[in-house]
């Protein structure tokens, strides 16, 4: 029974940590695929570090076992804080800010032993943004900005009238001439549903290598 005990925690504690990283895994996936900078490694990494945290509060015999997981969300705070950036008097990144708070709520929800709760969040969270994007009513302009890369010139003026046809116009662009590859930022005016659109196929391209947007 001695040994039975302690197997079953080590089985548990390997679940946890499976199903953190896969959690961030998948909200990473769906930021990646929307050319966000914090994609699977960040939030698969902060899923994980809560769920750790969580179990090794606790873990702890002495004193109060939420000193540990309660100074998580001070933490998060850091790294959300980090992704905030304003420029030209537009404030950007405070969704990613958001979704870091979340995804690490989801790996101190894991972390606690609550395995079904933590997949119902993910769950939840991935249908809000399926939800966000296919909503007609985001008719508003924005300014967005973009970087992509791509080997060759001539493809760098395709994905330009790649980006004009899709309901979008274009008010800056510079082109930078990298040591293997080209690169060129665009700044336009588009709908969040329409900016949406671009990226999901800006992915689908062969002539791009690499983009990501601030």
């Amino acid at each position: 029974m001695d040994i039975v005990i302690p197997n079953l925690l080590w089985l548990i504690f390997i679940l946890k940590i499976i199903l953190a990283i896969f959690c961030g895994v998948i909200i990473g996936i769906e930021r990646e695929s929307m050319g966000k900078p914090a994609g699977i490694k960040t939030h698969s990494l902060i899923c994980l570090g809560a769920c750790l945290f969580t179990h090794f509060s606790l873990m702890a015999t002495t004193g109060d076992p939420t000193r540990i997981a309660a100074q998580v969300v001070s933490g998060i705070g850091f790294i959300g804080a980090g992704t905030i950036l304003q420029s030209k008097q537009r404030i950007e990144g405070l969704t990613s800010a958001a979704l870091v708070f979340v995804n690490a709520s989801i790996g101190m929800t894991i972390g606690g032993g609550y395995f079904l709760y933590g997949i119902i969040a993910t769950i939840a969270l991935l249908l809000l943004f399926q939800f966000i994007r296919s909503n007609k009513f985001q008719t508003k302009l924005r300014s967005y900005r973009i970087f992509i890369r791509c080997n060759h010139y001539r493809d760098i003026e395709r994905t330009i009238q790649f980006i004009q046809r899709l309901q979008c116009k274009i008010t800056n662009k510079k082109i930078d001439k990298l040591p293997h590859e080209f690169e060129v930022s665009i700044t336009y005016l588009t709908t969040p549903l329409a900016n949406h659109r671009i990226l999901s196929q800006l992915h689908q391209l062969p002539s791009v290598t690499n983009y990501s947007q601030t």
